[in-house]
Protein backbone atom coordinates (compact mmCIF):
# COMPACT_ATOMS: atom_id res chain seq x y z
CA UNK A 1 0.00 0.00 0.00
CA UNK A 2 1.36 3.42 -0.98
CA UNK A 3 2.30 5.68 1.89
CA UNK A 4 -0.02 8.64 2.47
CA UNK A 5 1.55 12.04 1.80
CA UNK A 6 0.63 15.66 2.20
CA UNK A 7 1.84 18.17 -0.35
CA UNK A 8 2.74 21.84 -0.37
CA UNK A 9 2.87 23.67 -3.69
CA UNK A 10 4.47 26.99 -4.51
CA UNK A 11 2.16 27.74 -7.45
CA UNK A 12 4.51 30.26 -8.96
CA UNK A 13 4.12 32.69 -11.82
CA UNK A 14 7.35 31.44 -13.39
CA UNK A 15 8.08 28.11 -11.65
CA UNK A 16 6.32 25.70 -9.31
CA UNK A 17 8.06 23.93 -6.44
CA UNK A 18 6.61 21.02 -4.50
CA UNK A 19 7.20 19.84 -0.93
CA UNK A 20 6.15 16.32 0.06
CA UNK A 21 5.55 15.24 3.67
CA UNK A 22 5.21 11.49 4.17
CA UNK A 23 3.56 9.55 6.98
CA UNK A 24 6.95 8.48 8.30
CA UNK A 25 7.98 12.15 8.66
CA UNK A 26 10.18 12.15 5.58
CA UNK A 27 10.28 15.44 3.68
CA UNK A 28 11.41 16.10 0.14
CA UNK A 29 11.41 19.22 -2.00
CA UNK A 30 10.98 18.79 -5.75
CA UNK A 31 11.33 21.18 -8.64
CA UNK A 32 11.35 23.78 -9.85
CA UNK A 33 9.00 22.99 -12.71
CA UNK A 34 8.28 25.79 -15.20
CA UNK A 35 4.74 27.19 -14.95
CA UNK A 36 4.79 28.03 -18.65
CA UNK A 37 2.12 26.34 -20.72
CA UNK A 38 1.83 25.68 -24.44
CA UNK A 39 -1.33 25.35 -26.52
CA UNK A 40 -1.16 23.60 -29.87
CA UNK A 41 -4.09 22.24 -31.90
CA UNK A 42 -6.30 22.04 -28.83
CA UNK A 43 -3.74 20.29 -26.63
CA UNK A 44 -2.28 22.05 -23.56
CA UNK A 45 0.99 21.06 -21.92
CA UNK A 46 2.94 22.56 -19.02
CA UNK A 47 6.43 22.40 -17.65
CA UNK A 48 9.62 21.57 -19.50
CA UNK A 49 7.69 20.06 -22.42
CA UNK A 50 5.87 23.36 -22.89
CA UNK A 51 9.14 25.33 -22.72
CA UNK A 52 10.66 23.10 -25.40
CA UNK A 53 7.63 23.50 -27.65
CA UNK A 54 7.65 27.29 -27.30
CA UNK A 55 11.41 27.52 -27.92
CA UNK A 56 11.13 25.35 -31.04
CA UNK A 57 9.48 28.28 -32.83
CA UNK A 58 6.54 26.34 -34.26
CA UNK A 59 3.93 28.98 -35.26
CA UNK A 60 1.10 26.62 -34.26
CA UNK A 61 2.29 26.71 -30.63
CA UNK A 62 1.02 29.51 -28.40
CA UNK A 63 2.60 30.16 -24.99
CA UNK A 64 0.48 30.40 -21.84
CA UNK A 65 2.22 32.81 -19.47
CA UNK A 66 1.37 34.38 -16.10
CA UNK A 67 -1.58 32.03 -15.58
CA UNK A 68 -1.62 32.67 -11.84
CA UNK A 69 -2.19 36.39 -12.34
CA UNK A 70 -5.26 35.81 -14.55
CA UNK A 71 -7.02 33.51 -12.06
CA UNK A 72 -10.13 35.00 -10.47
CA UNK A 73 -10.37 37.86 -12.95
CA UNK A 74 -12.76 38.32 -15.85
CA UNK A 75 -9.92 37.84 -18.31
CA UNK A 76 -9.44 34.73 -20.41
CA UNK A 77 -6.16 33.29 -21.63
CA UNK A 78 -5.69 33.86 -25.35
CA UNK A 79 -4.06 31.02 -27.29
CA UNK A 80 -4.31 31.70 -30.97
CA UNK A 81 -7.98 31.41 -31.93
CA UNK A 82 -8.98 30.14 -28.50
CA UNK A 83 -10.00 31.91 -25.30
CA UNK A 84 -9.30 29.53 -22.46
CA UNK A 85 -10.72 29.39 -18.93
CA UNK A 86 -7.93 30.11 -16.39
CA UNK A 87 -9.40 27.70 -13.80
CA UNK A 88 -9.38 24.87 -16.34
CA UNK A 89 -5.78 25.70 -17.22
CA UNK A 90 -4.75 25.91 -13.55
CA UNK A 91 -6.31 22.48 -13.01
CA UNK A 92 -4.24 21.16 -15.92
CA UNK A 93 -1.12 22.66 -14.35
CA UNK A 94 -1.96 20.93 -11.05
CA UNK A 95 -2.36 17.66 -12.99
CA UNK A 96 1.03 18.18 -14.62
CA UNK A 97 2.59 18.75 -11.19
CA UNK A 98 0.91 15.60 -9.89
CA UNK A 99 2.00 13.45 -12.82
CA UNK A 100 5.58 14.47 -12.22
CA UNK A 101 5.89 14.54 -8.43
CA UNK A 102 3.17 12.28 -6.98
CA UNK A 103 2.02 10.03 -9.82
CA UNK A 104 0.66 7.16 -7.70
CA UNK A 105 -2.30 9.05 -6.21
CA UNK A 106 -3.53 12.50 -5.33
CA UNK A 107 -2.81 13.39 -1.69
CA UNK A 108 -5.83 14.33 0.42
CA UNK A 109 -4.31 17.55 1.71
CA UNK A 110 -2.55 20.36 -0.13
CA UNK A 111 -1.19 23.67 1.08
CA UNK A 112 -0.79 26.24 -1.71
CA UNK A 113 1.13 29.49 -1.45
CA UNK A 114 -0.60 32.65 -2.68
CA UNK A 115 0.54 36.24 -3.15
CA UNK A 116 -0.39 38.58 -0.31
CA UNK A 117 -2.50 40.73 -2.63
CA UNK A 118 -4.50 37.87 -4.13
CA UNK A 119 -8.16 38.89 -4.01
CA UNK A 120 -10.91 36.72 -2.62
CA UNK A 121 -11.88 35.86 -6.19
CA UNK A 122 -8.33 34.86 -7.08
CA UNK A 123 -8.00 32.72 -3.98
CA UNK A 124 -11.36 31.13 -4.74
CA UNK A 125 -10.32 30.32 -8.31
CA UNK A 126 -7.05 28.76 -7.14
CA UNK A 127 -8.91 26.72 -4.54
CA UNK A 128 -11.42 25.59 -7.17
CA UNK A 129 -8.63 24.42 -9.50
CA UNK A 130 -7.03 22.44 -6.65
CA UNK A 131 -10.39 20.86 -5.79
CA UNK A 132 -10.91 19.87 -9.42
CA UNK A 133 -7.51 18.20 -9.31
CA UNK A 134 -8.86 15.96 -6.55
CA UNK A 135 -7.42 17.46 -3.37
CA UNK A 136 -9.98 17.06 -0.57
CA UNK A 137 -8.54 19.67 1.78
CA UNK A 138 -7.09 22.83 0.27
CA UNK A 139 -5.33 25.32 2.52
CA UNK A 140 -3.89 28.61 1.34
CA UNK A 141 -0.94 30.38 2.92
CA UNK A 142 0.85 33.60 2.03
CA UNK A 143 3.97 32.97 -0.01
CA UNK A 144 6.53 34.76 2.21
CA UNK A 145 5.35 32.86 5.29
CA UNK A 146 5.49 29.61 3.33
CA UNK A 147 9.04 30.49 2.27
CA UNK A 148 10.06 30.97 5.91
CA UNK A 149 8.52 27.69 7.03
CA UNK A 150 9.91 25.85 4.01
CA UNK A 151 13.51 26.89 4.55
CA UNK A 152 13.94 23.85 6.79
CA UNK A 153 16.52 24.44 9.51
CA UNK A 154 15.20 27.23 11.72
CA UNK A 155 17.72 26.73 14.51
CA UNK A 156 19.58 29.93 13.62
CA UNK A 157 16.38 31.89 14.27
CA UNK A 158 16.44 31.05 17.97
CA UNK A 159 16.40 34.19 20.07
CA UNK A 160 14.64 36.21 17.39
CA UNK A 161 11.12 37.42 18.06
CA UNK A 162 10.29 38.68 14.59
CA UNK A 163 11.53 37.89 11.08
CA UNK A 164 11.10 40.01 7.96
CA UNK A 165 10.65 37.80 4.91
CA UNK A 166 10.96 39.19 1.37
CA UNK A 167 9.62 36.92 -1.38
CA UNK A 168 10.70 38.40 -4.69
CA UNK A 169 9.01 36.08 -7.16
CA UNK A 170 8.82 35.83 -10.90
CA UNK A 171 5.59 37.80 -11.03
CA UNK A 172 4.87 39.14 -7.55
CA UNK A 173 6.76 40.76 -4.67
CA UNK A 174 5.58 40.06 -1.13
CA UNK A 175 6.86 40.77 2.36
CA UNK A 176 5.75 39.51 5.75
CA UNK A 177 6.72 40.24 9.32
CA UNK A 178 6.39 36.93 11.14
CA UNK A 179 6.52 36.41 14.89
CA UNK A 180 8.47 33.27 15.74
CA UNK A 181 7.95 31.63 19.11
CA UNK A 182 9.08 28.07 19.64
CA UNK A 183 7.69 26.27 16.58
CA UNK A 184 4.77 28.66 16.08
CA UNK A 185 4.60 31.26 13.32
CA UNK A 186 2.20 34.19 13.35
CA UNK A 187 1.95 36.83 10.64
CA UNK A 188 2.08 40.25 12.25
CA UNK A 189 1.97 42.27 9.03
CA UNK A 190 1.96 41.54 5.31
CA UNK A 191 2.20 43.65 2.17
CA UNK A 192 2.84 43.02 -1.46
CA UNK A 193 2.55 43.95 -5.10
CA UNK A 194 0.92 41.85 -7.77
CA UNK A 195 1.40 44.03 -10.81
CA UNK A 196 4.57 46.11 -10.96
CA UNK A 197 7.47 44.97 -8.78
CA UNK A 198 7.73 41.20 -9.19
CA UNK A 199 9.89 39.46 -11.76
Amino acid sequence: MAQEISVGIDFGTTNCTVGLLREDGGISVEGPMPSLGAWSNGVVTFGRDAVNKVLAGDPSVYPIRDLKLVLGTERRVHAGPQQLDPVVLATKLFYSIGERYFPDRVPKTVVVGTPVRFSREQRGALREAAKRMGFEQVRLIYEPTAALIGRGDLSNLSGLNHVLVVDWGGGTLDIAVVRVKDDLFREVAVAGDIADLGG
